[in-house]
């Protein structure tokens, strides 16, 4: 006999990466431990969406650091667990703000979508990145009706950044990866029989915007544009989100 199972989303497969990293202060050497994800702009008095997970360790008063779009310092406002969102508000005000896609436009399988944000590497280098993707479904794996899945092309330090659609509208927040598998008593293996990348869809981050009185900004056009296009704009609203654990002075 067969059992599907699917594996946790944001204990298990969260797509945000931690680091140390060393620097030069007053003759003594600083090693200073962060978490790294994604998050960006959705409007020009500075609030920033990302993952719940991204910031999660930043909960316990620790810094918030904005990096990319602006050189900032954020506080968290506000975090909805069940969905994997947070709700952070930067020092500074933003240079750009991402467009929501509007309701008029459906969004379906097998469409094509941009992945953004700083992955792997990209955490320490502050290089910004672009990926490729398509749409699988528009439900999660096991029916969540709040995650939509989009082939495998997110990386570590990407959670909590825009996935955008061809017109360079945010159609979802990237969360992590997912897993359904088999678990097969006889040969005592587990059989995977699908994964993907997910993200939370647009109603649940609408909803948590309002909750906190967050006017953003919705786009009701569609209007193909090409990648290169959609990054230059993004690049003025996606950031690097770091949650800077600790600081260890060495002599």
């Amino acid at each position: 006999m067969i059992f599907l199972r699917t594996l946790s989303l944001t204990a298990i497969l969260a797509l945000c990466v931690s680091f140390s990293a060393q620097s030069q202060q007053q003759y003594r050497k600083v090693l200073q431990h962060f978490s790294s994800g994604t998050g960006f702009f959705v409007s020009k008095n500075g609030y920033v969406i990302t993952n719940e997970h991204v910031i999660r360790e930043c909960q316990s008063g620790h810094a918030i650091q904005l990096k990319g779009a602006v050189q900032a310092e954020a506080r968290l406002i506000a975090t909805d667990v069940s969905n994997d969102l947070a709700l952070l508000r930067a020092n500074s005000y933003a240079p750009n703000v991402a467009r929501l896609r509007g309701t008029a436009s459906v969004i379906n399988r097998g469409e094509d979508v941009l992945v953004m944000g700083y992955p792997l590497d990209a955490a320490v280098t502050g290089t910004y990145r672009i990926a490729q993707a398509q749409v699988i479904d528009l439900i999660g794996p096991t029916g969540e009706p709040n995650w939509l899945q989009f082939t495998d092309s997110a990386q570590k330090g990407n959670s909590g950044g825009p996935l955008l659609d061809p017109a360079g509208n945010v159609i979802g927040v990237v969360s992590g990866k997912t897993q359904l598998f088999a678990y097969d008593r006889r040969s005592n293996r587990n059989i995977t029989i699908s994964s993907s990348d997910v993200a939370v869809t647009l109603e649940p981050l609408k909803k948590f915007l309002r909750r906190y009185n967050v006017k953003y900004e919705r786009s009701q056009t569609f209007i193909q544009k090409i990648p290169s296009l959609i990054e230059r704009t993004a690049r003025g609203f996606v950031v690097q989100v770091r949650c800077v654990t600790g600081e260890e002075y060495i002599s």
